[in-house]
């Protein structure tokens, strides 16, 4: 179709839309041509927060241009191009896909991927030059999330490689952006509007580019969502639980779906979970309890030092005691609470408030959590793309900066950084609940004139 068949103004803005779009593809090749560490990645940071700008002024002008076919057409092929100009490379800021091809490669032996840690001597024939030696934590973590072992069975079918992994977490998004236009259509929006989520960097990134099985903990909650437009309450429980079985953060948007009195979503969410474990069940014990302590120990959320809050405060008043770690988890614990009660309670059924709602409580989720790993972000993306809420874009387009850091909670540029991120985003909230209060005001002012001309 060619561009000369539509006005001059549209033509501008389709000719300006592939710019940024061609721009996008491009700066994917630079930030893997920059990268050259694990940590403290300055180039690689810069580059994606330049695809962060650029993809913020492509809303911009998707938003205000007409959401023909030609629109359409520009953002999936642009969508597509930056998830296979990564597809063939490996990963550049974590090894996790290694362990998903390694636990597919076990289960296609008919081994339990629970029984045995990755260096174990019973896996000594299952080993090769390509994914064992990539494996983190091989000596001694045993394997997690049953619902995605079923994934890394399936995928590792086509190869047992890493490119074959991406391309099945990669189906499953193409599958989650179709239930998006769906979604967009049901409140009256272009499709075109897809663009907020398949040009956002952090999804290319970590999905195409790291191979995360965050990618289908974001597809499936975004199918409960069209579930949920549908009121098939039992099957938005039965997605939720896969979701959380890919990846547990999603358990914190439950309560945004869940209505009082209602026991349809939590008893489908328990029966489907229950479901997925019982084929690992004679391993199950051993393998996901035995290393959770540890994890917990790695991840300085036994001791308090994966906190963020609590690094800060130490920093000002010195040492903090062990009972710290748990007034704070206790205090927080009490706040996620009152939100969830207050969503649970609050009746409603529509795609917007719901998606704003599950925004609220994973972004308060993860503040909790203070994650030094961008792709715990990523589930925000698609729900931003049908509810836009400033936080939220604030910590999804700015994570990357984590990038910049070493990956050790306990590092001083590590707190400076997440205190830069999580600082933003806090700066982010202000702003919008000023806003929020505005709006309110201009609404109200109309209605007290009407008043006392009547």
């Amino acid at each position: 179709m060619s561009l000369f068949l539509f006005p001059a103004t549209d033509r501008r803005q389709l000719a300006l839309i592939v710019g940024l779009g061609v721009a996008l593809v491009a700066l994917n090749r630079l930030a893997l041509a920059v990268h050259d560490r694990w940590d403290a990645d300055y180039g690689f940071v810069a580059v994606v927060l330049l695809q962060a700008a650029i993809y913020l002024l492509a809303a911009t002008v998707v938003q205000r241009a007409p959401g023909g076919v030609a629109m359409v057409a520009i953002v999936v092929g642009v969508a597509a191009a930056l998830r296979l100009s990564l597809l063939f490379e490996p990963p550049i800021h974590s090894t996790d896909v290694y362990r998903y091809v390694w636990d597919g490669r076990v289960q296609a032996a008919g081994i339990n991927p629970y029984r045995y840690i990755p260096a174990d001597g019973a896996l000594v024939a299952l080993r090769d030059d390509a994914i064992y030696p990539n494996i983190n934590r091989a000596d001694y973590a045993v394997t997690l999330y049953p619902a995605a072992q079923m994934a890394f069975w399936l995928f590792s079918r086509i190869a047992e490689t890493v490119w074959a992994m991406k391309l099945g977490w990669l189906v499953l998004e193409a599958g989650a952006m179709f239930a998006l236009v769906r979604l967009l259509a049901r409140l009256g929006r272009s499709a075109s509007q897809l663009m907020l989520y398949a040009w956002h960097p952090l999804p290319v990134w970590e999905i195409a580019g790291d191979g995360h099985v965050d990618g289908a903990m974001l597809a499936f909650i975004v199918f409960a969502l069209v579930a949920w437009a549908a009121r098939r309450r039992l099957l938005v429980g039965a997605l939720l639980a896969f979701s959380v079985l890919f990846k547990p953060l999603t358990v914190a948007a439950i309560p945004a779906f869940w209505r009082r009195w209602d026991w349809r979503v939590p008893a489908a969410f328990l029966a489907v979970a229950a479901f997925a474990y019982l084929p690992y069940a004679n391993h199950l014990g051993t393998g996901v309890i035995g290393f959770l302590p540890q994890y917990l120990g790695e991840e300085g959320i036994a001791d308090g030092q994966g906190f963020l809050l609590l690094r800060l405060l130490a920093l000002f008043i010195g040492p903090l005691p062990t009972v710290a770690t748990w007034i704070y988890l206790i205090l927080c614990g009490a706040l996620l609470a009152g939100l969830a009660a207050i969503f649970v309670a609050n009746d409603h059924a529509d795609i917007v408030t719901t998606t704003r709602q599950a925004q609220v409580l994973i972004v308060a989720f993860l503040f909790v959590l203070s994650p030094n790993y961008p792709w715990y972000f990523i589930v925000l993306v698609p729900l931003g793309c049908l509810s836009p809420w400033l936080p939220a874009r604030v910590l999804t387009l700015l994570s990357v900066i984590l990038y910049a850091a070493p990956p050790l909670d306990v590092d001083p540029w590590t707190v400076t950084v997440q205190s830069a991120l999580y600082g933003s985003v806090m700066a982010a909230l202000v702003v919008d609940l000023c806003n929020r209060r505005h709006l309110d005001r201009k609404m109200l002012k109309p209605e007290r004139s009407w008043m006392r001309e009547h």
